[in-house]
């Protein structure tokens, strides 16, 4: 059987194995999906690029470490979200204060009272887990693993002004939580997920 017929977690074993061949299987069935699901949030094809590159670079570094039993898209989408986010605090009170924003009523990355990474996540999976098992799917599917609407209309077996529904709902849930927090740290945190 042809190696891009493969699974992730065979393709995985192969490379552990020491097979190039695989890693570059890998490689070309996610740097595309990555790539647009960066693109989108950052709207910088070059800084898109780059993030992924580093996030796959950092996938060949730690190869060693990789369960086989994980969701290999899972954990490269959410290690692209992080990489985003972390692009987004670094450069936040650059970004603001070119936009001419006032930043003394904001806490910001470095304060005492700012938001940290885990609390952002936690208050984000809290707001994720109150939704409709429906609702998170599609969110889930749309901001996690880069599904297009159609894609996951056709995973839950619903019309694709259904899927629109759903994301466009929860996108309003995180609106309203953003609303109840300053915190710049928390906003560009959601951010990623609005844009």
């Amino acid at each position: 059987m042809p190696l891009q017929q493969y699974t992730d977690q065979q393709l995985l074993a192969q490379w552990k194995k020491g097979s190039k061949r695989a890693f570059d299987v890998l490689f070309n069935r996610y740097f595309y999906k990555l790539h647009q699901y960066t693109l989108k949030r950052l709207n910088n094809r070059e800084l898109a690029e780059e993030l992924v590159m580093d996030v796959l670079l950092r996938l060949w570094q730690h190869k060693d470490n990789l369960s086989e039993d994980n969701s290999l898209n899972a954990y490269l989408f959410r290690s692209v979200m992080n990489a985003i986010v972390d692009h987004l605090r670094k450069n936040a009170i650059q970004t603001l204060t070119m936009e001419g924003l006032n930043l003394d009523h904001l806490s910001v990355p470095g304060h005492e009272d700012h938001l940290h990474q885990q609390d952002l996540n936690n208050i984000y999976l809290e707001t994720l887990n109150g939704l409709s098992t429906k609702r998170k799917r599609s969110f889930e599917l749309s901001r996690h693993e880069g599904m297009s609407h159609k894609e996951i209309a056709a995973e839950m077996d619903i019309s694709v002004s259904t899927v629109k529904q759903h994301i466009n709902a929860t996108l309003g849930v995180l609106r309203e939580t953003m609303k109840e927090h300053t915190d710049v740290a928390f906003t560009l945190f959601f951010a990623v997920f609005i844009f």
